[in-house]
């Protein structure tokens, strides 16, 4: 997914993020960087350590609204589709699962 989300940033000419939540997800933070993420989104509340899922796509809701982000792509495991899921739901946004290619469109 990294790979992927590095050749659309390239092509939107815009900067690689990533987003972690739960404290867990704290020592992997530093290891994204290595993969061409230029900044790490570590979200973290008690509430978020355990998975759940709607809360998470908030969280990503409210990150996409305050970074004005024009893409958002997830790992194509369960839990990366339900999360996406509820995002395109929430946001009025379409959802594409399990690509392996992506070309942007005209804005």
């Amino acid at each position: 997914m990294l790979t992927l989300a590095r050749k659309l940033a390239g092509e939107l000419d815009a900067p690689l993020e990533a987003v972690i939540i739960g404290e867990s997800g704290r020592s992997l933070a530093q290891k994204r960087l290595a993969y061409g993420v230029a900044r790490v989104h570590l979200v973290q509340h008690e509430r978020l350590d355990d998975y759940a899922p709607e809360a998470w796509a908030q969280c990503l809701i409210q990150l996409v609204e305050s970074e004005k982000s024009q893409a958002v792509l997830a790992a194509g495991t369960d839990r990366g589709n339900e999360v996406l899921a509820h995002l395109a739901a929430r946001s009025d946004l379409p959802l594409a699962a399990n690509c392996t290619e992506i070309q942007p469109g005209e804005s």
